[in-house]
């Protein structure tokens, strides 16, 4: 099965943050730890939210 690299960012996405369900997850965090690009995931993370797979909420520092 051949996945799309959105795909494949989306559920990096989610396995990060469900293995980390009672904090917070920025996207920063996630870029550095999965060595993909901030500005990407900011897009992965915004349509997972309007999915409504996730929570994406604003913060001072952007999306979280």
């Amino acid at each position: 099965m051949h996945l799309t690299r959105y795909t494949d960012y989306a559920l990096r996405v989610l396995i990060y943050h469900a293995a980390r369900p009672q904090t917070l997850c920025s996207i920063g965090e996630i870029s550095k730890a999965c060595g993909v690009s901030y500005n990407h995931l900011t897009n992965v993370v915004h349509e997972v939210g309007n999915a409504g797979c996730g929570s994406a909420a604003r913060r001072r520092g952007g999306l979280t």
